[in-house]
């Protein structure tokens, strides 16, 4: 075990495999790839502490030269659509933030403003010199903006991994908390929803027969 580097902020953090071999190694993104770690043998696993900086790792184990997933551990696929395992390091100082927000409970209310259930007129498609009485000119008649690249990147759009169909990619941080739908395929609408809590990411899907008249 190395000496820890209090000065970069690394966390020393203990990686175990417990599922049979006789030689275990272990590589990620805490090292580019470059190298494989050797786990020591004990009784009844294998293990090895890495002083690892705070964040999210992938890694993966060398098993007797196979290469393996842990079931120990988050699994994912990563944007090669490779199975591999995530590895969340916390911060001790975030933690403590985290914590002492928690003590204090959520704020209240909603944000300031005023609120109505009335749907605006140009919803509506309603001419413009119309619109223009209730909004003035602060309504635009350009077409909307194209959609970013990167939120094409939806649990509805993603192939599973080959290894694994159950596992499913780790979302985006940019797709979080927006509704997206698939076109109408075999009379059946889709939609999802991705939210994440702390760590956790949970994708709600939607599907309803679309009924024609």
């Amino acid at each position: 075990m190395n000496d820890i580097d209090v000065a970069d902020g690394h966390v020393p953090t203990i990686i175990t495999w417990s599922q049979g071999g006789s030689n275990v190694y272990v590589t990620g993104t805490f090292n580019n790839w470059k190298q494989k770690v050797r786990l020591n043998k004990s009784t009844n696993d294998f293990s090895t502490v890495l002083n690892l900086p705070p964040g999210t790792h992938r890694i993966k184990f060398i098993v007797d030269d196979e290469w393996k997933c842990s079931t120990e551990l988050s699994a994912a696929t990563d944007a090669e659509g490779n199975l591999v395992n995530f590895l969340e390091v916390a911060d001790e100082e975030q933690d403590e933030l985290e914590g002492a927000h928690h003590e204090w409970g959520p704020t209240d209310g909603s944000p300031v403003g005023s609120y109505t259930d009335q749907i605006p007129p140009y919803a509506f498609g309603v001419s413009s010199t119309s619109t223009s009485r209730f909004f003035g000119s602060s309504i635009s008649n350009d077409p909307p903006p194209a959609l970013p690249p990167h939120l094409e990147k939806v649990i509805l759009n993603n192939v599973p991994s080959k290894e694994d169909n159950s596992v499913l990619p780790v979302p985006n941080h940019v797709i979080l908390n927006h509704l997206y739908a698939c076109s109408v395929k075999e009379g059946v609408l889709s939609i999802s929803v991705t939210s994440r809590y702390r760590k956790k990411y949970v994708t709600t899907l939607f599907i309803k027969p679309v009924v024609t008249d």
